[in-house]
């Protein structure tokens, strides 16, 4: 899955605001990458749900 992929977008990357980091900014698609790294070094899990044009969910679990 490409979300996951480090510098991933789905937007024209050319386009980013750098330096304005708000609410339905475009980013450089390293976030959820990064979280992924993160979990997995953890030992856990990240799954994502999604369903066009309803959004998207996104599990994290971590061992207990």
């Amino acid at each position: 899955m490409h979300i996951f992929d480090p510098f991933f977008t789905s937007f024209d990357v050319s386009r980013h605001s750098s330096g304005v980091f708000e609410y339905s900014r475009r980013g450089l698609g390293v976030g959820l990458s990064i979280v992924k790294v993160f979990v997995e070094m953890h030992g856990g899990n990240v799954i994502v749900m999604s369903e066009v044009g309803k959004g998207s969910s996104f599990v994290i679990t971590l061992p207990g």
